[in-house]
């Protein structure tokens, strides 16, 4: 298991996983990929937020290769953060 920047993560073929937008839901992913042997990597961007108070914030993006991409939606599911991208 290893973290990656997305730049070096690009020959996997990445595919988005989860945005996570505070440290303690990052710090959980991390911990849930981490712990499953999943090789991640992740990026800082910018999500548009959907509440009524809406906004443009930076956001924690975790990518995964796209052949670990179920896995790693079961895994994070499994603890508890199923708040995660599904496939296009």
């Amino acid at each position: 298991m290893a973290r990656f920047t997305l730049d070096e993560f690009l020959d996997r073929g990445p595919e988005l996983i989860y945005i996570s937008g505070n440290l303690v839901d990052a710090e959980h992913v991390e911990s849930a990929l981490g712990g499953n042997e999943i090789d991640y990597a992740m990026n800082i961007e910018n999500y548009e937020n959907n509440s009524f108070l809406g906004g443009t914030y930076p956001g924690v993006f975790f990518y995964v290769s796209n052949h670990d991409a179920q896995r790693s939606r079961e895994c994070l599911h499994a603890c508890g953060l199923t708040d995660t991208i599904a496939p296009e």
